[in-house]
């Protein structure tokens, strides 16, 4: 049997019809665990993320190949590299928590936003600061190449901004007191909130942000179409249950 390969660079149309002749929708997943997002149980996904992959594939006819892929800072083999290069050879949709943003919209097709979240300021439950602008001249840390960057500096001006690989890097340092606090997206805030005792959040939410699937900024109307429908309809019920806070159970 022929294999066909489908090359998906700048310019190309990914189709609808080209994912269901191909029998595969290859799907790029963040390879660090990312609050209930997103979680590796000995190689296998699990999380809001790998749902939503899983029921896509099966809605769009085909089925998964999930690949993980480092978030990185726009080097090749990453997913910000993936748009930066326009060099969609891996995947074809990444299904992570992915923050619609202006700079991002020349170089991708983002789907509907599947769920709004925001960032959030954590500090040591008792380190002092009870307020932001305690922590004008802190250390602050943020997961690098994510929305918390700007976030953090607008928010932060005249502080020292310590970037980490990954929202799960970040615990450990503020709670051994080698930053001040941390500006995270709010499900992992959440999630640390949680599982330490030890960590407090300032304030709610510093920003709200809208997270979507993202697609090749060539990616043909049929299968943005497609994407799409399955968000308004499956995929917003597989959201509402994670967002319940039962692990996604029906």
């Amino acid at each position: 049997m022929a294999l066909l390969v489908l090359w998906v660079g700048a310019g190309w149309a990914l189709s609808l019809d080209d994912v269901r002749h191909r029998g595969v929708l290859r799907i790029g997943l963040e390879d660090e665990p990312w609050g209930f997002f997103v979680r590796w149980q000995e190689g296998v996904p699990e999380g809001l993320c790998a749902d939503l992959a899983r029921a896509l594939a099966k809605a769009l006819g085909v089925r998964e190949e999930i690949v993980a892929v480092p978030w990185g800072e726009g080097e090749p083999g990453s997913i910000t590299g993936t748009w930066q290069a326009e060099d969609w050879s891996r995947f074809d949709v990444v299904v992570s928590p992915v923050a619609i943003m202006a700079e991002r919209q020349g170089k991708v097709t983002f789907s509907l936003p599947y769920t709004t979240v925001g960032q959030m300021i954590l500090v040591r439950r008792n380190g002092g600061a009870r307020a932001p602008e305690n922590l004008r001249l802190g250390r602050i840390g943020v997961a690098q190449g994510t929305s918390s960057v700007p976030a953090a500096q607008e928010a932060f001006p005249d502080a020292t901004l310590v970037p980490y690989d990954g929202g799960e890097a970040l615990a450990t340092p503020l709670r051994q007191k080698e930053i001040d606090a941390v500006v995270v997206d709010s499900p992992v805030a959440l999630d640390f909130l949680r599982r330490f005792s030890d960590i407090v959040a300032l304030e709610k939410l510093l920003t709200r942000e809208r997270y979507a699937l993202v697609l090749p900024l060539s990616a043909d109307r049929s299968l943005v179409e497609a994407v799409n429908g399955f968000l308004s309809g499956e995929g917003k019920a597989i959201v509402d249950r994670w967002s319940r806070g039962d692990g996604g159970k029906k």
